[in-house]
């Protein structure tokens, strides 16, 4: 499994990995690294099924597909249809761009950890001090305190970011 440390190093390089797969209750950290993502690769699709993926990256194309962060939320489906042959399938895919994978249960994000340990990362609840330092970063309009008082007590990075928005639309 990934260290978040090392999440973060491979998605903010010069050479992110063809996809990952981002486990935890932290949504709103996965939403910035998916935003970095979309940063370096021009946008972003969204999947209901990674068995959808796989019948677009295994068709042949006309024109081909353009480099974006395919994302997929939740697929239930594919984690209970998972074995070595899917996941050597999903491994040796060609991705014009980057996919990303969600999920939230532990029992998911364990059973895809023992097929793409190389790819997946659990994003738990941030500490309110590295949570100002998002904050600061989104909006550098905020005082330092607010964005403090904020972060603590907020849920997660997510709500305290609506905060914020709401905040610097005063």
């Amino acid at each position: 499994m990934l260290s978040i440390q090392d999440l973060g190093l491979s998605i903010m390089g010069d050479s992110p990995k063809s996809f990952y797969i981002l486990g935890g209750h932290e949504f709103g950290i996965k939403e910035r690294y998916i935003d970095i993502l979309c940063d370096k690769f021009g946008g972003r699709v969204e999947f209901d099924s990674v068995s959808a993926l796989f019948d677009l990256f295994t068709q042949n194309h006309i024109i081909p597909l353009p480099s974006q962060v395919y994302v997929v939320r939740y697929d239930s489906a594919f984690v209970n249809s998972i074995n070595a042959t899917v996941a050597s399938q999903l491994v040796n895919l060609t991705i014009p761009g980057v996919l990303v994978l969600l999920y939230e249960t532990d029992k998911d994000v364990n059973k895809l950890d023992k097929h793409f340990p190389d790819n997946v990362s659990v994003i738990e609840k941030v500490d309110p001090k590295h949570l100002v330092k998002y904050l600061k970063s989104d909006f550098p309009s905020l005082d330092t305190k607010l964005l403090g008082k904020v972060a603590i007590a907020s849920n997660d990075y997510y709500h305290a970011k609506n905060v914020c928005r709401c905040l610097s639309s005063l």
